[in-house]
C-alpha cells in the first residue's frame, strides 16, 4: 500500500478566498430583486423632493425639439413642476416655470422641511402646496439660506461667522464650523494641520470639537435624517494622520467612511466596505430605514455603465438595487423609498430622451 498524500491547509484557503472574492465582485454585477417603477416622465436634472411618502415634486417635461442651429439649444415641451403619485402612477401638472434656474433665485428651487414645500418661482418665494400657500418676495442682496430648514434670510442669521466657513444646520440645533483662513502661527499649524470642526449647539450655547478634521470635511454633504434625529456627513476625503497629509484618492485598503452627529454633539462613525469595484470612484451615501443608499457615479469605460447606479449598504453587505446614471436622489420622509433622476445611456437616445423619474421601493412590504 502506497504512502497517502497529505493534503495542506493552504490549498482549501486559497480556495476559499477566490469564493469570498467572487461573492463581492458577484455583489456589484447581479441586480437584488428591487422592484423598480418608472414614471414614464422625462426628467431634468434638478432638484427633487418627497411631499409625503408616497408624493415626488420633479422638474420634467414630456418632449424635446431639437435644434437644427449649431450651439442653439433644444427645448423642453411642456416644462414644468410635476406631482407623481407613487402609488396610483398619476403625474399632474404643479406648476409651470419660467426659468428653472430663475437667476440667482435658483440657488435653491425645491425643498421640504416638517411635510412643508418651499420653492421659488417668478421671483416669489413660495410656502405650501395647496390655495393656501404663501407667497413672500424674494429677499433682496444679500441674503442667506439654510437647505435643511428651507429658511431664507435677508438679515445675517446667528450661523454666520466672521472669517469662517460655517455649515447651517436646522436652527434649533446649531451649526458646524469649519475653521477659519487657518492659523496664523506657522509652527501651530504644523502641529495640527487637521484642526478639528466644531459644533456650536444652540442648546448648550458653546461649542464642540468633533471627530472630523477640516482638511478631511473641506465639502461635506450635510444631511438630516427625521428619524434618526440625527445629521448623515458624507463625501469626506482621507487624512492620514500618520503622514499628516491629505491624500488625494481613498486608499484601496481602507473602508469609506460616513459620521453621524446627533443634536447633542455625539457622534458615531459608520464604515462602508472598500470592495475592488469601487476603487478610484466617486460615491454620494444617503440614509435609508434599511441602511445606506450608495451611488457610484463613474462608469467602469466609455459609454458603459458598468456598475453605475444605486446600491444597498448594511452590515458590510452591498446590494446593487438599481442601474443607471443617477443624476439626483430623494429619499421619502419614513426611509423607505429612494427617487431618483435615471439616465439609462441608452445608445441611441440622446440625454434629454433617456432620463427619467424612478422610485425604488427599498423596505418589507412597500414591494
Amino acid at each position: 500500500m502506497g504512502r497517502k498524500r497529505r493534503v495542506g491547509i493552504f490549498p482549501s484557503i486559497i480556495v476559499l478566498l477566490l469564493i469570498g472574492l467572487e461573492t463581492q465582485l458577484a455583489a456589484c454585477a447581479e441586480l437584488a430583486p428591487y422592484p423598480v417603477k418608472d414614471s414614464g416622465m422625462l426628467a431634468e436634472d434638478a432638484d427633487l423632493v418627497w411631499l409625503d411618502n408616497q408624493r415626488v415634486l420633479f422638474h420634467g417635461y414630456k418632449a424635446v425639439e431639437f435644434s437644427t442651429i449649431p450651439g442653439k439649444p433644444h427645448r423642453f415641451v411642456g416644462r414644468g413642476l410635476y406631482l407623481w403619485d407613487t402609488a396610483t402612477g398619476s403625474i399632474e401638472l404643479f406648476d409651470t416655470l419660467v426659468n428653472r434656474l430663475n437667476g440667482r433665485e435658483g440657488r435653491s428651487t425645491l425643498c421640504v422641511h416638517d411635510g412643508v414645500l418651499t420653492y421659488v418661482s417668478q421671483g416669489m418665494v413660495i410656502t405650501g402646496e395647496s390655495s393656501q400657500d404663501t407667497k413672500t418676495p424674494f429677499p433682496k442682496q444679500p441674503y442667506w439660506y439654510n437647505p435643511l430648514s428651507c429658511r431664507y434670510y435677508d438679515t445675517k442669521p446667528f450661523w454666520v461667522v466672521a472669517g469662517h466657513k460655517t455649515i447651517p444646520l436646522l436652527e434649533e440645533h446649531g451649526y458646524l464650523d469649519m475653521g477659519g483662513r487657518g492659523e496664523p502661527n506657522l509652527s501651530l499649524r504644523e502641529e495640527n494641520p487637521n484642526a478639528a470642526i466644531s459644533f456650536y449647539s444652540v442648546k448648550a450655547q458653546k461649542s464642540f470639537a468633533l471627530l472630523i478634521g477640516q482638511l478631511e470635511a473641506r465639502v461635506p454633504q450635510v444631511a438630516y435624517v427625521p428619524y434618526k434625529n440625527a445629521y448623515l456627513i458624507s463625501g469626506l476625503q482621507y487624512f492620514d494622520s500618520a503622514k499628516g497629509l491629505l491624500q488625494s484618492a481613498w486608499p484601496n485598503s481602507v473602508p469609506f467612511r460616513v459620521w453621524w452627529l446627533s443634536p447633542d454633539g455625539t457622534m458615531k462613525k459608520e464604515e462602508v466596505p472598500n470592495l475592488p469595484w469601487m476603487h478610484g470612484n466617486y460615491f454620494s451615501f444617503f440614509s435609508t430605514q434599511v441602511g445606506l443608499f450608495l451611488v457610484k457615479h463613474s462608469p467602469s469605460g466609455s459609454r458603459r455603465l458598468g456598475e453605475m447606479g444605486g446600491y444597498l449598504v448594511k452590515d458590510f453587505n452591498v446590494k446593487h438595487v438599481v442601474v443607471g446614471a443617477l443624476r439626483k436622489v430623494a429619499i421619502s420622509p419614513d426611509g423607505c423609498k429612494a427617487a431618483v433622476i435615471n439616465d439609462s445611456y441608452a445608445d441611441d437616445k440622446h440625454r434629454a430622451e433617456r432620463t427619467t423619474l424612478q422610485a425604488i421601493p427599498l423596505c418589507k412590504g412597500e414591494q
